[in-house]
């Protein structure tokens, strides 16, 4: 800055890589499947640890750079499908959509349960501005609830996840929250 060098502090990463996605939707009706693969290939990245390093020196990207190091991510297949019933003249008053779908990352040597890769759930809106939603993640339950305002959306959630390959071993749970002005 002003023509000075700036070190970062420890931990700090600089990386790179190209993936490849592939995914496609299908409609019939009030019907909806969708398929998508990530990481088509699987995905390699280059990166390098940057700590205690000028920004001179993180720029120029010396080759064969002992602080180089790679990072895999595994391909993962996407299945889904969701179902939104025409109420009619009832949608202004309640207008759900229920949705299901299965997510597996292939990772090496591992096989997990199929119970940690579902997930289930339905968003009712109620008034056409006030959406409750419930379901299952990976055996656990989720809620929350959203509000539309003009151009204000406020959203907040519940939600639990599985940190391991196999349900009720690694539970970890959090809230999420959201405000946003959109145009």
């Amino acid at each position: 800055i002003n023509g000075q060098s700036v070190t970062l502090p420890a931990n700090s990463y600089a990386g790179d890589g190209i993936a490849f996605d592939l995914g496609a939707i299908a409609e019939f009706g009030n019907f909806t499947l969708g398929a998508s693969v990530r990481d088509l290939f699987g995905t390699e990245m280059g990166y390098t640890n940057i700590a205690g390093r000028s920004s001179d020196e993180i720029f120029s990207y010396p080759e064969g750079d002992p602080t180089q190091d790679t990072f895999y991510i595994p391909v993962s297949y996407n299945v889904g499908a969701s179902w939104h019933p025409d109420l009619g003249g009832l949608a202004f008053l309640m207008d759900p959509v229920f949705h299901l779908d299965w997510q597996h990352v292939r990772w090496q040597n591992r096989d997990p349960s199929i119970w940690t890769e579902l997930h289930a759930g339905t968003e009712v809106k109620v008034l056409r501005f006030l959406k409750l939603r419930a379901g299952i993640n990976q055996g656990y339950m989720t809620m929350g609830a959203g509000m539309k305002l003009l151009f204000l959306d406020l959203n907040i959630s519940y939600f639990g996840r599985e940190m391991s390959d196999w349900p009720g071993i690694k539970p970890s749970q959090g809230v999420a929250m959201e405000a946003a002005i959109r145009f």
